[in-house]
């Protein structure tokens, strides 16, 4: 809480989804961001019911900014080690699409 964050962006493993609501909380173009977080990965944007309890539920609810929750890859967990150079490279057009959300302004 000591720095003022302008959204944020959970990492999880597994399933190439991209949770982006906490019960109605979360500001107006997360849903927008969202599908252009997908989009960047070739993920699916998931609007949840009944969340709690995570990181991006606990930032959307205090702040009211968007707030992400990225299940990166798929397979069986734990995810094995050797697979994160493949991961970094799916996940990495999503992180700067994210960067670049907030550079636009669109936050």
């Amino acid at each position: 809480q000591e720095r003022e964050f302008d959204m944020v962006v959970a990492l999880h493993t597994q399933g190439q989804e991209i949770y982006w609501n906490y019960r109605g909380y979360e500001p107006a173009q997360s849903e927008r961001i969202a599908r252009r977080l997908a989009k960047a990965a070739g993920y699916k944007p998931v609007k949840l019911g009944g969340s709690d309890a995570g990181f991006k539920d606990w930032f959307i609810h205090d702040f009211r900014k968007p707030g992400f929750t990225v299940e990166v890859g798929l397979g069986s967990n734990p995810l094995p080690i050797d697979s994160f150079p493949d991961l970094y490279d799916e996940l990495r057009p999503l992180l700067l699409a994210a960067v670049e959300a907030v550079a636009q302004e669109e936050i």
